[in-house]
């Protein structure tokens, strides 16, 4: 199945096709298969008489998950059965085969005619940002993919990209805005998790046409970049997707830290929730947020560096704040906060460690995490069971490295911006 096939559709649209479908091929199915096939899902239901109904079956199935996984072992035994479709479907080239095939079949057809938004990205060759984006550099350099954090924008990496690439000219780096954040705010469907992000991330990079021998060598995130640097890696090298792209070589992971984000963050995220759109000024909004918030100057400063000009408001607003003798033009994050919300619920889903292990089990995959020595998040615990893993060592040829810059706090690449490419240097040369 290609990968679009993959793509998985929201709950409702498969209920939907299922109950269309299934009526047609199977009218009068047998209660006591439903009763029993959900008995072995571990489905409930009110009443004996909505165990054996169809609809109420189809329609339990899917209700604790959004999607569905598209292989085999997504369909109970109920759906293996061999069909006789009516004429209609019959076709359609549907000949003697299960319901599954069906309902895959059909999905498939539905999402083939739906377009993914793509990443907003941007190409950094030889140490400069390349002004055509939309082109991919020449075919004889290798990849590296950049991934930034929550609430930033792939313009938080340009740097250590543009650093990169000075020192290693046969690398081009391709920086992307994840779902939810800078250029890639809207419109991407829900809901919105690590699995959606890497989703984005495959589709970007195959409209690019970086997949066989052009696939990515290697990916550098910070922070939740990181985490989906991890996910994207452990995709591919696990064989968990179906997909035209290769596993790349190194993950960089950039002072992300297992487990549950730290409560300064959720704090972060409730006091930006709080503040009134549109807003008037970043001067407005430091004052705010030192003033009224009690944020540090250095977190304010970063939150009122995400900002942006409102595209669309009303004249008159404009007329009058002109009047007033004020230019500023009305203001609004630059990243979607109702995306941000919900992404920050899968960092403690994330099986951070197993991840690890897995990539660092196949051959050729090596990871690189790297952390940020001020960084208070690192506890001692943490740190342990991360060299537990049986591919850790401090040699070049262990598959799963740490490596610690003893001054930077969590934006290193800022703080410690020479250690860290210096790092990367000499981790991809190797």
């Amino acid at each position: 199945m290609n990968h679009i096939a993959r793509h998985k559709p929201p709950r409702l649209m498969i209920v939907n096709q299922l109950r269309r479908i299934s009526r047609k091929t199977c009218p009068s199915p047998s209660s006591g298969t439903f009763a029993a096939t959900a008995v072995s899902l571990g489905l409930t239901f009110a009443s004996p008489q909505q165990s054996s109904s169809q609809d109420f079956f189809l329609s339990r199935m899917f209700s604790s998950s959004d999607h569905l996984n598209l292989g085999p072992e997504a369909f109970p035994p109920c759906f293996q059965q061999r069909l006789s479709p009516p004429d209609g479907l019959t076709r359609l080239g549907f000949k003697n085969c299960t319901l599954e095939t069906i309902v895959s079949s059909q999905i498939t057809r539905s999402l083939a005619t739906k377009k993914q938004p793509l990443l907003a990205h941007e190409w950094i060759v030889g140490g400069q940002v390349v002004t055509n984006s939309e082109q991919p550099p020449r075919r004889n350099k290798e990849v590296v993919v950049f991934l930034h954090g929550l609430l930033g924008n792939a313009k938080n990496l340009r740097t250590p990209a543009k650093k990169l690439t000075e020192r290693l000219p046969h690398l081009s780096a391709l920086i992307m805005d994840i779902r939810g954040h800078g250029n890639s705010s809207s419109p991407f469907p829900s809901p919105h998790n690590f699995h959606t992000c890497t989703e984005d991330i495959f589709e970007t990079l195959q409209s690019l046409e970086l997949t066989g021998d052009r696939s990515p060598t290697a990916i550098v995130g910070h922070s939740l970049g990181g985490r989906l640097a991890l996910q994207y890696a452990h995709a591919l090298s696990t064989d968990s997707v179906q997909s035209k792209l290769q596993a790349p070589k190194q993950t960089w992971v950039l002072d992300a830290v297992p487990g549950q984000p730290d409560p300064s963050v959720h704090h972060i995220l409730r006091t930006i929730s709080s503040i009134p759109l549109p807003i008037e000024s970043k001067s407005w909004l430091f004052k705010n947020l030192t003033e009224k918030h009690n944020l540090n100057k250095g977190v304010a400063m970063w939150i009122a560096s995400n900002l942006k000009d409102i595209e669309k408001y009303e004249q008159k607003q404009q007329s009058e704040q002109n009047l007033k003798g004020k230019q500023h033009k009305p203001l609004e994050w630059v990243f979607n906060l109702d995306m941000a919300n919900e992404l920050i619920h899968s960092f403690a889903e994330q099986k951070f460690v197993p991840m690890i292990r897995d990539i660092t089990s196949q051959p050729s995959s090596i990871v690189n995490l790297v952390i940020a020595g001020r960084n208070k998040e690192w506890k001692d615990d943490i740190v342990l069971e991360l060299q537990s893993i049986p591919t850790f060592g401090k040699s070049p040829e262990s598959s799963f490295q740490m490596h610690t810059l003893p001054k930077a706090g969590h934006w290193l690449h800022v703080d410690d911006l020479n250690g860290l490419v210096d790092l990367m240097v000499k981790g991809m040369n190797e």
